[in-house]
């Protein structure tokens, strides 16, 4: 199943960094990698059958690549404020994020499990923010950091007001933005995201004594 992301594989870099310390700090980093790989090439086989010309429109794409357009990430935002359009400036929050992400990854190693999840569930906005590009449909990917959200705000309302509130601001903001306004402002859907699901406590199980 990991492999379907080689989709979007700029969106899920964090992704694959984050699993991939994960299962060496597991000892199981062989069989992840052995897993990942027959499913990516089982993916371009099945692409190359149906398209044999799939390479080349790769290829052709990449001659005007997609940083080269306003999205809603970081890289587009600092392109423009600075007003510089090199490609060293649309990935560097990507390599700013992967340095942050190793640091937290070796600072939380042996954290309970429960905080995994919440970290796991962080990677999609986080993703967003400092992928080289993207695009407001690939937002979809909030949708189980959303979840998680729903099912935290729903179970006790009077507790998480706050965050009941910042979700419907969320649903509301789709219509406030005029649709004449470029993509790239959609930048904060991710950033609430993210911010929201930082926010929100997370209780470990109750530890369980041995009778």
């Amino acid at each position: 199943m990991l492999s379907l992301t080689l989709i979007k594989p700029h969106l899920f870099l964090p992704l694959y960094l984050f699993l991939a310390y994960r299962s060496l700090y597991e000892q199981n980093f062989r069989r992840v990698l052995v897993g990942f790989g027959a499913g990516a090439l089982t993916l371009l086989g099945a692409a190359l059958t149906i398209s044999s010309s799939l390479l080349f429109w790769y290829q052709q794409a990449w001659k005007d690549p997609p940083w080269n357009f306003k999205n809603p990430t970081l890289g587009s935002l600092l392109q423009e404020i600075t007003g510089m359009g090199s490609a060293l400036i649309r990935w560097s929050p990507f390599l700013v994020g992967v340095v942050i992400l190793l640091i937290i990854l070796i600072r939380t190693a042996r954290v309970h499990p429960i905080h995994h999840l919440k970290s796991f569930l962080l990677l999609s906005p986080f993703s967003l923010l400092i992928a080289p590009y993207g695009w407001v449909y690939d937002q979809l990917l909030l949708l189980p950091s959303l979840a998680f959200l729903f099912s935290v705000s729903t179970k006790n309302p009077a507790n998480h007001l706050p965050l009941f509130l910042l979700l419907a601001l969320l649903q509301l903001s789709w219509y406030l933005v005029p649709s004449s306004w470029g993509q790239e402002w959609f930048i904060f859907v991710p950033l609430l995201v993210g911010l929201s699901v930082l926010l929100t406590p997370s209780k470990e199980p109750n530890a369980t004594t041995p009778t």
